[in-house]
């Protein structure tokens, strides 16, 4: 999940994402353009920053990946290049090589198939239907809560991305990351680290797979007789099972015995020769070289068992399962003490461990989210690799050439309670993630508590006398940046400084200095006194005179500094103190006020014989939208401000600005959210 800022309250965060999400819908929808599905057919397709071969690559697209376009423009040689949603934003790719899917959806029967999908499943399964009509998809219940699948794949070392992903991919959470060294916590023999809750989203989201490649991981494991040799050797090539292994005075061929194991037990050899490409690598891994002390001649092709312990690595544990463990176990075909019936073994593991529990997909191998009697949801799962199940459906997909893709295929793809209305955006972010302080001070002492990098507000009441304080911050990170340090003059009453540490990757945590200030000021002058009338019936007009402690601006007639928020129009003018003369409170249309007062209202000044002095717009620091309160629907007004969606001005615009320091932005965001969560006060 997205955070606005890592301080925020829960309920308070979620309503920020909400906002987001809502206002990036907005100008995803704002497009006259009608969004197209289409089919990549080149081999890997460059996706580039603009419409033509001159701008910047962002990455790349596979053959037969399908995509969506929101545009279409002209390159300066005319070509055709089209706009596409690409890693969470977009990219431009060459039209040539993209053939635009047209959908039909007057397939009643297959409008019956996937009616109980959620309606964020749908549009890509017709994109799929329209290319493969004879697929067959089957939504599989979960029975589970989304963001109770988030929290329990989340666990430590449960799900892990390699050491080398991008810092938006890794977790700071407890236990995986260390603050005081801006370093990962390394699992499973030194190359892992804890997976970020974001990129375990993305991958558990089955929305992440609906294209035609991906939806491999959700194929059902099952053996059937479209499923050839020659399919198994497009997987294998180029790899060391595209040959093959001496035994006992016969020659075996890798793909040959993997159909043998396929056929033996029920299992998709196409799924058999991924595992094993992906476990052993191109040139095949130690695990099966026959070669390891006191292993030699002990083969685990599918790393069954290959995780790293006190007293073993993952290598040797492996194999020491292959062996029959401390007790010579024989099951699956063990010892594996020959290539054969290592790999028949492992495919009879497989049959009788995943899909006959249930976990008949690649995806509840990685992500087991049904369980079974035997094994409840989120354990027994075959690997720790978060993309792993992404990977492994992709290499799968790769053996389905177009005359097997017509077959009739079933994909079983799950579905979760209370999801996301729109699918997970993978994350993209880079750059140390460590925004938090290692020292935080004032020049005064007695803030209290006590600095520390976790405690995000702190406390501070002066000495009678002193009107400013200097804020000092070191960050623990060098690549961190620090705003809102130096020195502030204070106004007498409450003060509130936030520190702002920015993050390498652009995650901000805001630090919080309130402060307590009784500031010595000479008496305010006594009002003059008011002109001897020699003749009390010549009726002379004064001027009023208005409460000096509150901020009126002559120049651009506004006024603020009222005590409370909310207050009503009786509250208005018993504040404004109004002598020789009388005040009153009207909207903007000119009608009297009783209730509650905010932004945009006004109050008129009236001399002693009635007629008009002045008349102010009243600005209610943090009532963006002027009804009187501070609430959610201000930050959604200034939320819309700052994407541009929207532009408050005048009175509004500077009621938003509630630290005022002349700016709109997210921190007075943060700053209203603190009041609506009874966290501090908006100094008016």
């Amino acid at each position: 999940m997205m955070k606005l800022k890592e301080r925020l309250r829960r309920g308070t965060a979620l309503v920020l994402t909400l906002l987001m999400v809502v206002s990036l819908g907005t100008q995803f929808r704002a497009s006259a353009y009608e969004q197209k599905t289409g089919k990549v057919t080149a081999t890997s397709l460059y996706v580039r920053s603009g419409p033509g071969t001159t701008y910047d690559k962002l990455g790349y697209v596979k053959n037969n990946a399908m995509v969506t376009i929101v545009d279409e423009a002209n390159a300066d040689d005319g070509a055709l290049w089209y706009k596409i949603e690409y890693g969470g934003d977009y990219g431009y790719v060459s039209a040539r090589f993209v053939e635009v899917v047209v959908v039909d959806k007057d397939d009643v029967d297959f409008e019956a198939m996937i009616s109980e999908f959620p309606a964020s499943y749908r549009d890509d399964l017709w994109a799929i239907h329209a290319l493969y009509p004879n697929w067959i998809f089957k939504p599989v219940y979960t029975h589970t809560n989304w963001e109770d699948a988030i929290a329990a794949e989340s666990k430590l070392g449960h799900s892990l991305v390699p050491k080398t992903s991008i810092s938006s991919w890794k977790s700071t959470a407890p236990g995986a990351y260390d603050w005081n060294t801006s370093t990962w916590v390394t699992f499973d023999g030194g190359s892992w680290v804890q997976a970020s809750d974001e990129i375990i989203a993305y991958y558990m989201d089955p929305r992440s797979y609906l294209d035609s490649n991906y939806i491999f991981t959700f194929l059902d494991y099952s053996y059937d007789a479209s499923q050839t040799r020659e399919g198994v050797a497009n997987i294998v090539r180029g790899t060391f099972l595209e040959g093959g292994f001496s035994q006992g005075g016969k020659d075996y061929s890798y793909v040959d015995v993997i159909m043998d194991a396929a056929k033996q037990y029920s299992m998709n050899p196409y799924v058999l020769a991924t595992i094993i490409r992906n476990e052993q690598g191109v040139d095949g891994g130690r695990g099966i070289s026959g070669t390891v002390p006191g292993y030699e001649g002990y083969y685990n092709y599918y790393n069954i068992g290959a995780y790293a312990t006190s007293t073993m690595g993952p290598i040797e544990r492996g194999l020491w399962y292959a062996k029959g463990g401390n007790n010579g176990s024989t099951s699956y075909n063990r010892p594996w003490d020959n290539r054969y019936s290592a790999i028949l073994g492992g495919a009879n593991f497989y049959s009788s461990n995943y899909v006959g529990h249930g976990q008949n997909t690649i995806y509840l191998k990685k992500f087991n989210v049904v369980g079974s009697d035997k094994y409840p949801p989120y354990t027994h799962e075959y690997m720790t690799n978060v993309p792993g199940a992404a990977a492994e459906g992709y290499t799968i997909s790769k053996a389905y050439n177009e005359t097997t893709r017509a077959e009739k295929l079933i994909f079983e793809i799950p579905v979760f309670d209370n999801m996301p209305e729109q699918p997970t955006r993978k994350p993209k972010g880079d750059g140390s993630p460590n925004n938090k302080l290692s020292d935080l001070a004032v020049n005064q002492s007695g803030m209290t508590p006590g600095f520390a990098p976790d405690t995000l507000s702190y406390d501070l009441v002066l000495d009678q006398g002193i009107d400013e304080i200097t804020i000092s911050a070191t960050a623990m990170d060098s690549t961190a940046r620090i705003a809102g340090t130096g020195t502030f003059k204070l106004q007498n009453g409450s003060n509130s400084f936030d520190v702002v540490v920015t993050a390498q990757n652009g995650k901000e945590r805001v630090y919080t200095v309130n402060v307590d200030a009784n500031i010595s000021k000479p008496e305010p002058p006594a009002p003059p006194e008011p002109p001897v009338d020699p003749d009390p019936g010549t009726g002379d007009v004064t001027d009023a005179i208005l409460n000096p402690n509150l901020k009126v601006s002559e120049s651009d007639k506004t006024i603020s500094g009222f005590p409370t928020v909310p207050y009503t129009a009786d509250q208005v003018v018993a504040n404004l103190g109004v002598s020789n003369g009388s005040a009153q409170v009207v909207d903007r249309n000119g009608n009297a006020l009783s209730g509650n007062v905010g932004t945009g209202a006004k109050v008129r000044i009236l001399r002693t014989d009635g007629s008009l002095q002045a008349e102010y717009s009243i600005i209610v620091y943090g009532d963006s939208n002027g009804d009187g309160r501070i609430s959610s629907v201000d930050l959604l007004c200034i939320q819309k401000h700052i994407v541009r969606m929207t532009a408050l001005n005048g009175v509004q615009l500077a009621a938003a600005d509630a630290n005022h320091d002349g700016r709109v932005t997210s921190v007075d965001l943060l700053r209203i959210q603190k009041t609506i969560l009874h966290m501090s006060s908006i100094t008016q």
